[in-house]
Order: structure tokens, then sequence, then C-alpha cells
């Protein structure tokens, strides 16, 4: 008997199997394939990423090394614009990444390849910003503003807790009555010094005490304004010590358009300088019973912030390693620190302040010696 092969398909489903076993094989073998790839993909980004941060924290230190020397150099202070990507204005560093012999292999096969391709410096920002005011000592600037007639400055801060008082409640018991028993208590309040540099002899004692308002922000409940109001008046006792609610108000940055460029934080307080006229500005600023994260505007109308110099200097880098960015911002403030209750003590015990106005404290001083007051 002769077998039909023409309607023999007895390997038909063996095939088909076969076909199937090796299309899913495939697509096992291109995904584990695509993994390892997106794996070494991310490895070499997280390695370029380290690169590129290096080389943005060049670009910073570059800049702040071109700022505290530039009375040696032609840098003017100011840079606006990425290109040419030099921080210099007549000569031509490079901006390499200089890695000392050995140092590559340790930090991951970094190359001298990598640079920061963007940097720029502002020395006038429209704003003065502290992470953190601590407690225990005081941060301060001397600054100055572009118009000797500014409406407002406007004082913002916040603190880790979020609770704040009844609006007019202003008590200031201990430490240990400020913050609850489960370590949570109320923000912050800010002490504000604020002194207005002008006239003939701003620096002496009188005048100092005279031009100097002392306002201590307190976080009372949020009001209609979302801020507190404070006057910097010519009645020289009312500038001393007042207390002020700052209106604190955790929802306002989202209510009104605007509103967050013109109250920074959770708590405000809008001083009215109507009454002064100057540019000059010497501010001090102590937080009390927590470190309060502060902001400070000056204004010349609804919204219209102004510059402030010589208080801080804006710095923003980005670094570049292969195809990966890093960009770091950074607020670097160049003036000197001044420790608090520097002159008081207790018992009698000598004390020698370098300022820029003694050159030799052991000449200059009466006596024999900086410590002997002479007779």
């Amino acid at each position: 008997m002769i077998k039909n092969l023409d309607k023999d398909e007895s390997g038909i489903i063996a095939i088909v199997v076969t076909i199937i076993v090796l299309i899913v094989i495939t697509i096992t073998v291109i995904g584990f394939a695509q993994i390892a790839r997106r794996e070494e993909r991310q490895a070499l980004d997280r390695q370029l990423s380290i690169q590129a941060n290096y080389a943005a924290e060049t670009g910073i230190n570059d800049a702040v090394d071109a700022i505290r020397n530039k009375a040696t150099n032609s840098f003017s202070g100011t840079k606006t614009s990425c290109f040419p990507q030099t921080i210099s204005e007549t000569s031509s560093p490079s901006n390499k990444l200089a890695i000392p012999a050995g140092l590559g292999t340790i930090l991951g096969g970094v190359s001298a390849s990598s640079e920061y391709t963007c940097l720029l410096i502002n020395n006038a920002p429209k704003d003065i910003q502290y992470s953190a005011v601590p407690t225990d000592s005081s941060l301060r600037a001397d600054f100055t503003i572009p118009t000797s007639a500014p409406k407002w400055l406007v004082i913002g801060w916040s603190g880790q807790s979020k609770s704040f008082t009844n609006p007019g409640s202003f008590v200031f018991p201990s430490l240990t009555g400020w913050v609850s028993s489960s370590g949570v208590g109320q923000a912050p309040v800010l002490r504000v010094d604020l002194t207005n540099i002008t006239g003939a002899n701003p620096y002496s004692r009188d005048k100092l005490i005279d031009n100097t308002y002392t306002g201590f922000f307190y976080p009372s409940a949020g009001g209609p304004n979302n801020r507190g109001n404070s006057i910097f008046v010519t009645n020289i006792a009312k500038n001393r010590g007042v207390v002020v609610g700052g209106e604190c108000n955790i929802s306002h940055n989202n209510t009104v358009p605007g509103i967050k460029e013109f109250l920074p934080q959770d708590c405000n307080v809008a001083i009215n300088l109507a009454f002064v006229v100057s540019q000059h500005f010497l501010i001090r600023l102590k937080s009390i019973y927590a470190p309060a994260r502060v902001t400070v505007k000056a204004l010349d109308g609804p919204l219209n912030k102004l510059s402030i110099v010589g208080a801080q200097t804006e710095i923003d880098s980005t670094g570049k390693a292969n195809d990966v960015l890093k960009r770091q911002q950074v607020r670097i403030s160049f003036q000197p620190l001044s420790p608090d209750f520097a002159v008081q003590t207790r018992d009698s015990i000598c004390k020698r302040l370098y300022t820029s106005f003694m050159v030799n404290a052991s000449t200059d001083l009466p006596g024999d010696n900086a410590c002997d007051p002479g007779p």
C-alpha cells in the first residue's frame, strides 16, 4: 500500500512549537540584553553625573577665587553670559578640571575632559537668602540699593514647625515653654536690627543708636494682608524693641498671582521706609527658639523688587561630562563675621578686635601693648 505523503501533516505541530520556542527565547535574550545595556548606561550616567558635579563645583570655586582677588586683576565681579567660557575678562585661563596624578582612578575614571560650560555671577541679586539663621549667633549684611527712596523692606522667615499663635498673642516663654513635650513647637521668632547708614559720621555711637530699628518678628497666625506691617519712623523710641506679628500663612504662596515673590516665606513683615532717605543699610538677623530660613527683599513699588548690592553674590555654574550636565546655584557672602558679645565679659579680660581701620594693634593703641590701656 502506498502512503499519501501530500496529506501527511504529522510534523506541522513540531515545527510550530519550535518556532514559538525560538521566538520566546529570542524575545528573552533581547530583553536581557536591553536590561544589561540599560544598567550599563545608568552606571555610566551616574559616573558622568559625579564628574559633571565636580566640574560645576570647580566653576563655583573659580568664581569665588576670582571675586576674592578682583583687586589684583581686571575681573569686574559680574558675569551675565556663558561665553566666552572663562571668568577672567582679559586673560584666558583653562576651565578644564585639573585632575591630580592618580586621583582620576580614585574618582571613578574622571578625566580632564570634564568642564564647566556656563558660569554666571550676579553681585546684585533681587534678594538676600539664608537657609538657616542660627539661635546662638547673628548673621549680618552691609548692603546698598539703587534708589535712595525705597518703599519697603520685606523680611520673610520660616521654621521647621508650621504652628503659629493667635494674632496679638506676643509672649516670650523659656525654650521649654516654647517647645511642646513631643518636641514640636511654634515657628521661631526673628530678631531684626536694621541700621540706616546715612549723614555725617554715620558710624558714631550716637548715630548708630539713633538710626537703628530693632524688631522682634513673631509667628502669629495669618491675617487679611498675609503680612505684618511695621514703620521705620523718625521717632527713635518707637524703633526700639518693636514686636510685630508676621501674619503667618503657609498657603498664601499659592493663593494670589505674584504673591510668592512678594511674600517669600510662611511669615512676613513689610517695614515701611517712607521716613528713611538712604541707599545704605546694615541688617543683623538672629533667630530665637529655633533656626529660621530667611529672605529679605527691597521694594520701590508693589511687587517691584530692587537689586541688593554687597550682601551676597549669586553664582550659577553648569558642569558637563560627555553628554551629562549638572547645574549648581549658590549664594556666597564675603562679609566678615562679627561675634555676638565680643566686647562683653563678666571678668576683666583683654580682647583685641582687628578691623579694617586698625593696621597694627600694638602701636595704634595706647600703652606698651594692645592690652595695656596706658596712663
